[in-house]
């Protein structure tokens, strides 16, 4: 699940604090209930990260 990439809103920048995974440095390329998924500013990578 790839669209385009956002800025993370406010709780899901606290998500990604949780996780270890610094805001200011990731896009959100969608959701879903269960993950977030995530690509990096500058390596381009992507990532998941769990919901609770």
């Amino acid at each position: 699940m790839r669209g385009n990439a956002k800025k993370p809103t406010r709780k899901q920048r606290q998500l990604l604090k949780a996780h270890r995974k610094e805001p200011n440095n990731w896009w959100v390329v969608g959701c879903s209930p269960e993950k977030l998924y995530l690509q990096h500013k500058q390596s381009k990578k992507y990532s998941t990260v769990k919901r609770v």
